[in-house]
């Protein structure tokens, strides 16, 4: 409780942090969890168009903690990756969906969140499917909400008016997916010193999966094809069967009666 009051004790007096690496300390993997999230998924793909990522379908990604539910906005990347997490391969970029309150009316009090998605390198993987940049950038949800499962834990701090929620645990991608986001990358100043974040809630997550993967769509539907292709073939050659038994006694009896009128 004294961390949470500490914090609001930095948001009211309007104090930021800014044009700086973030270092989170190695304690907050020894604290008990305070708060917990619930990450709501569902769709397809939460796409960005454009160099500034705006999101033009906000009902894919929820963030729900307390009475909150946050909304995105857009994407930020930052290659090499601002928030540097303890005692995992260094990130090499990371991923800022920038989000607002969905669930008021009050403009004027409006809340806003960071949702800060570390991505790291490796090159055992062929890609993740979770990340892909063609003509835009896109965020393939079915993935992403199997590999939220895996995330142990998050870290929450407050910086100029906004929660921020960090992911312990890196996305992976392959060499040439981090080659993509520094394409699109934006960068604090070459000077930028480090400072390390205080005060910190360490949190838990839990994944409303909502997601419908349509490759498995399809799979079913071609399953359920094929099936009702199987039937209707057996109900032709059943029928067909049918038809020249018909027509076989329809002969024999037709054979039968002209004898009968020969003798």
């Amino acid at each position: 409780m004294p961390i949470y009051f500490l914090s609001l004790l930095i948001i009211a007096s309007g104090q930021c942090i800014e044009n700086v690496y973030l270092q989170i300390p190695k304690s907050v993997q020894k604290q008990q969890s305070e708060t917990d999230i619930v990450i709501r998924l569902e769709g397809e793909y939460i796409i960005g168009y454009g160099e500034d990522f705006n999101i033009n379908d906000k009902s894919k990604i929820q963030i729900l903690q307390s009475s909150l539910i946050f909304g995105p906005q857009n994407f930020e990347i930052y290659c090499p990756a601002i928030h540097m997490i303890p005692d995992e391969e260094e990130a090499k970029c990371e991923i800022i969906v920038n989000m607002y309150q969905m669930n008021t009316t009050e403009i004027d009090n409006l809340a806003f969140a960071q949702l800060v998605i570390p991505v790291e390198t490796n090159n055992n993987i062929r890609e993740n499917p979770t990340l892909q940049i063609q003509n835009n950038f896109q965020l393939r949800l079915v993935d992403l909400a199997e590999q939220l499962k895996d995330v142990e834990y998050f870290v929450q701090y407050e910086n100029c008016g906004r929660k921020i929620f960090i992911l312990s645990d890196s996305l992976p991608v392959t060499a040439e997916q981090i080659v993509n986001l520094q394409n699109y990358s934006k960068s604090l100043n070459s000077t930028a010193q480090t400072e390390s974040i205080t005060p910190l809630l360490k949190g838990l997550i839990k994944v409303e999966n909502f997601t419908v993967d349509k490759r498995s769509t399809i799979h079913l539907i071609a399953l359920f094809t094929i099936i009702c292709g199987v039937i209707l073939l057996a109900c032709i050659r059943a029928f067909k069967k049918r038809v020249e038994e018909n027509s076989t006694q329809n002969e024999e009896l037709l054979n039968q009666q002209e004898m009968k009128v020969l003798k």
